[in-house]
């Protein structure tokens, strides 16, 4: 179990992460977040040494101020909803992999599988999963196409940041992986990482901010 700073609400079923979390035992436990929870939103930083899993039967949101730091792999998983994170929500494994499915859709922050950001030699992977929606970038760092059909951004929305920082990434959706004007930022692996990615019914953008290998998503 974790330090104080859950607070339930057991008529409409929404658990709220309000306070830090360190889990208990020291930053060597495991943190679980929201497993009882209909909706979880993590509004505080939630810090753990090893694993750490945000479960909710319907909606995850992730805030601004509700970062999630992990020695170990980080689980993230909206079992009939969707997973927000606001633009500024990070959430940081070192050197692990890191996971978020959502039923229905994905909002992006960042998902830094790095100790390191300078250096993913012995990054985790990145995994998202929308299984009947989009997955979107929550920050608008919007791009246009130049006269070459090179994507590049043009200073209309907000300054670029890296949605996924990884080793590898798997992005998987129904619908469209980011946007026409809006793409999934990524910086994958120092010289060998891979993207997979699949979209049913719509398209895939995605900005690379190295080379850029693209994979299969089984």
């Amino acid at each position: 179990q974790a330090e104080d700073g859950i607070r339930d609400d057991l008529v409409t079923g929404v658990q709220t992460c309000a306070l830090p979390i360190l889990a208990a035992g020291g930053p060597e436990s495991v943190a679980g977040v929201g497993a009882n929870a209909d909706n979880l939103t993590v509004d505080a930083q939630v810090t753990s040494g090893r694993h750490t899993s945000l479960l909710a039967r319907d909606n995850i949101e992730q805030t601004a101020i509700g970062d999630v730091t992990a020695g170990d792999t980080i689980d993230a998983q909206a079992f009939e909803e969707s997973i927000t994170m606001a633009d500024g929500a990070v959430s940081q494994a070192a050197d692990a992999n890191i996971r978020y499915t959502a039923a229905v859709n994905v909002i992006v922050g960042e998902l830094i599988a790095a100790e390191d950001v300078g250096d993913l030699s012995a990054a985790g992977d990145v995994s998202i999963i929308a299984d009947t929606g989009f997955i979107r970038d929550a920050r608008g760092d919007l791009v246009n196409v130049d006269d070459d059909g090179f994507a590049e951004h043009d200073g209309s929305g907000d300054s670029r940041i890296e949605n996924v920082v990884a080793a590898n990434a798997r992005l998987d959706a129904e619908g469209d992986v980011g946007q026409t004007d809006n793409p999934i930022d990524t910086r994958i692996g120092d010289t060998d990482g891979v993207i997979a990615a699949a979209s049913e019914t719509g398209s895939i953008y995605v900005y690379e901010s190295d080379d850029l290998t693209i994979g299969r998503s089984e």
